[in-house]
């Protein structure tokens, strides 16, 4: 194994059927392909902590989905005792109802389609990484995408990347994918929907990267203001924001530069959040930095999130919002003046204090000196030419 590079685990169960005709009986309306996701130096302690959990919630039966079912309270509370664990969770999710293409209605061509995309996906963001799959169940998938995954590397003599099916050591983290891919579903899937699938996800959002295919851009509409009017702004707004992140997205899509695609993840889950925690919701910086860290060794520091990302982007005319609450992207009135007044708070004392430092090396000078009269301080010198500020 090359030196310096994290070996990482990566525990994968499937949620749904290959069946596009979602009005037939027993048919899903999603197929979701979920991956527990584990550094190999902390995998035996998050075994140990899993068979606590386990024993605690189960007694002797194994973690799954099914056994909970709609007992939403235990669920959040299963939630709730894994959050404080280290795992993360990379969740590729297939909306079939909108699937145009009539290729994909042979389940061949759907289970080929996603080997690559899901493969993809995995090796891009882990670049050494063991494969574990469910042996039980329906195999279709997981031994088509065993079949992609050994092709595509049998010919790479240098390649580190390893794909084998559970064993018994290995089976609690089979089970935790199993559940967290069955509550997923009941927050998206029409036959297990759940009325607190958002709360379930809000729980898990700091560390599950989600992949939804295909691509659907939906018209945001907001509905809770007091007026029609005020409605009107948010659902614009908050339209505005959505179209500044999709087509920074779009244009960005090609860089492999690791800064770029740390924006392109921070662009991700804001939008993931804007879209199904909650168009008010807020998220911390320290929820985003670990969400888009996610196959790093380290955090992204508070520094290089704040400059480096959420700076850039702005730059780049995504509407970010942010407060002493977090960042989000805007839709009302409230959420730009909270980005203003956060703004604010530094920026008007930083241009006072300016403003007296050239003040004083003027007086200092007999008035010969102003420290701004220099090419690049143009616009800083109009904006302090505003009434009052020389005085």
């Amino acid at each position: 194994m090359p030196r310096g590079i994290t070996r990482f685990h990566a525990f994968i169960d499937e949620f749904g059927n290959s069946d596009l005709n979602i009005l037939s009986k027993g048919c899903t309306s999603h197929f979701i392909i979920t991956a527990i996701i584990v550094d190999e130096s902390n995998l035996i302690d998050l075994e140990n902590e899993i068979e606590k959990i386990r024993q605690n919630n189960f007694q002797t039966g194994p973690i799954k989905s099914r056994t909970i079912g709609s007992n939403d309270d235990k669920r959040i509370k299963l939630l709730r005792d894994l959050a404080i664990i280290e795992f993360s969770v990379l969740a590729f999710i297939v909306n079939k109802k909108n699937i145009v293409s009539e290729g994909l209605k042979f389940k061949q061509s759907f289970y080929k389609f996603l080997n690559s995309k899901v493969h993809d996906e995995l090796i891009g963001t882990y670049p050494l990484l063991q494969i574990t799959a469910d042996n039980y169940g329906s195999p279709e998938f997981m031994a088509g995408f065993k079949d992609y995954v050994q092709k595509k590397h049998s010919l790479d003599l240098f390649n580190y990347n390893d794909f084998g099916f559970a064993s018994s050591r290995s089976d609690l983290l089979i089970q935790l994918a199993d559940f967290i891919g069955g509550t997923i579903a009941r927050a998206f899937d029409d036959t297990v929907l759940s009325s607190r699938g958002n709360e379930f996800i809000q729980i898990l959002s700091d560390r599950m990267r989600v992949v939804e295919w295909p691509k659907i851009t939906k018209h945001f509409e907001f509905n809770g203001m007091a007026t029609e009017e005020e409605n009107a702004f948010a659902t614009a707004i908050g339209n505005a924001a959505i179209q500044s992140a999709e087509v920074y997205l779009d244009s960005n899509n090609d860089s492999n530069d690791p800064l770029s695609s740390l924006r392109r993840d921070c662009i991700k889950f804001l939008l993931f959040q804007f879209r199904y925690i909650g168009a008010l919701k807020y998220a911390s910086s320290h929820e985003i930095r670990r969400n888009i860290s996610i196959g790093y060794k380290k955090l992204v520091s508070e520094n290089s999130f704040r400059i480096g990302l959420i700076g850039h982007l702005r730059d780049s005319g995504v509407l970010i919002s942010s407060s002493p609450h977090g960042y989000k992207l805007p839709c009302r009135i409230e959420d730009c003046q909270d980005f203003i007044n956060k703004s604010s708070s530094t920026i008007i004392p930083m241009l006072k204090r300016i403003n007296i430092f050239k003040n004083k090396v003027r007086m200092a000078t007999n008035g010969q000196i102003n420290i701004l009269n220099k090419k690049g301080y143009e616009l800083l010198a109009k904006i302090l030419e505003i009434e009052g500020w020389n005085l």
